[in-house]
């Protein structure tokens, strides 16, 4: 049935209409879908061409290595042998890493990968959910994944683990929803209607329900603007790379009791048109997750962390008289000065295992302000996980892709024992 809801009015519905969870399954529930904090037995990452990119995934692989072996996925051999040299520089152990060469893939991990689920037989399966690039038209100028192929991933994890594939007709990326260990979920609305225009939102919410294991969702309204995707510049000069609403840069389960959500600073929002905006999107989706949360009598706090001065971190390009950039920068003419806006946030963190890998910002120059900003979501990471690690990585590179330490990974939790 095609979905009779305009993406338009969501903004209304968020304060409206979605302070209620989708209705809890009475029958048992066949699936488990492993929290982010279960035991983990290996890791997915696609390489990236983006070299600054490359040198951020360097330096996580070779703290992630002391946790799981990790899977490194390259669109070809040059790519892997660059790789290879940069990790022998850097005495990277690489008897913990199992390369792959395939084609073309490129991306990021999280986008492309299936979900593994224990189902109520107690063993693995994938189940590979639909693609439709981000709900972006094909036809658009739009660099974000015009070469990705999730099927040739899920093909290798699935020949690797020797797991079978389950398909399902919605669509839906690892990134547009985060689940905890109980079966709860949070995803924006906005985002999976758009991915699929042809569902209703209960048709939607049976699916997932089904193949995930869910016992509920928390239906969010709209997403914030800087992850969402845009012909032009989202503001003036200012461009953007994004997932078109996934929800892990903005609300994340820390654990089973303790979900974070991101606030923008309502004196830094004034000087940033793009975090200006998201700053009405994120105090309006935090009031929905409280009521959510008070309604339903969930025995879930919520943590607020800042989000670092989006300003701070962009980068600068200069419009070239060149085929590719009269199509980008359309706007503009060459020798124009544009901006790229990262995606900053401290909630695309990782946990995997022992250790914790969590986002830093602060550098030499920035003010003091943004340093404590690094020193708040630090402590609480220790407060929410000890006897972990807390691995501290400047992300900015992948940022700038619309990515972040979490996107570009994807675990695969450990197998129960045959």
């Amino acid at each position: 049935m095609k979905n009779s809801i305009q993406i338009g009015t969501l903004f209304l519905m968020a304060l409206f209409l979605v302070p209620v969870l989708s209705p809890a399954q009475t029958a048992k529930v066949p699936n488990h879908t492993p929290a982010e904090w279960e035991p983990q037995q290996s890791a997915w990452i696609i390489w990236p061409e983006d070299t600054a990119a490359a040198k951020v995934t360097l330096k996580f692989v070779k703290e992630l290595i002391s946790e799981v072996k990790v899977n490194l996925v390259f669109p070809d051999e040059k790519a892997r042998d660059f790789m290879l040299l940069d990790a022998r520089r850097d005495s990277l152990n690489t008897s913990m890493l199992k390369l792959h060469i395939q084609k073309d893939l490129k991306g990021f991990a999280r986008d492309l990968a299936p979900w593994f689920v224990t189902n109520a037989s107690g063993k693995t399966e994938l189940i590979e959910f639909s693609k439709n690039n981000f709900g972006i038209p094909p036809d658009s100028a739009s660099s974000t994944s015009s070469r990705l192929n999730p099927e040739e991933l899920t093909r290798i994890i699935s020949s690797q683990s020797k797991l079978s594939v389950k398909k399902s007709d919605v669509v839906l990326e690892n990134g547009m929803i985060d689940i905890n260990s109980k079966g709860i979920a949070v995803c924006y609305m906005e985002t999976i209607l758009q991915r699929n225009p042809e569902k209703d939102l209960v048709t939607i919410t049976n699916e997932l329900k089904e193949k995930l294991g869910l016992k509920s969702i928390i239906w969010l309204g709209s997403a914030p603007t800087i992850d969402k995707y845009t012909k032009g510049p989202r503001n003036a000069n200012i461009y953007a790379q994004g997932a078109n609403g996934h929800i892990d840069h903005f609300v994340r389960f820390a654990n089973d009791t303790v979900i974070l959500f991101t606030r923008i600073d309502d004196n830094e929002r004034r000087y940033d048109p793009v975090s200006s905006a998201d700053y009405f999107i994120l105090n309006e989706g935090a009031e929905v997750l409280k009521n959510v949360i008070s309604k339903n009598e969930m025995q879930l706090r919520i943590y607020e962390l800042p989000v670092p001065v989006m300003r701070f971190h962009m980068a600068t390009d200069t419009v070239r008289a060149t085929a590719a950039d009269s199509i980008r920068y359309r706007q503009f003419n060459p020798g124009d000065i544009v901006y790229f806006a990262p995606n900053v946030s401290y909630l695309n963190f990782f946990i995997c295992n022992n250790k914790v890998f969590l986002p830093e910002y602060y550098r030499e120059g920035l003010p003091e302000s943004e340093k404590r900003k690094d020193d708040i979501a630090g402590a609480l990471f220790e407060q929410l996980y000890p006897g972990k690690k807390i691995v501290r990585i400047n992300p900015v590179a992948l940022n700038l892709l619309g990515g972040g330490l979490r996107r570009m990974v994807f675990p695969q939790p450990l197998q129960p024992a045959k």
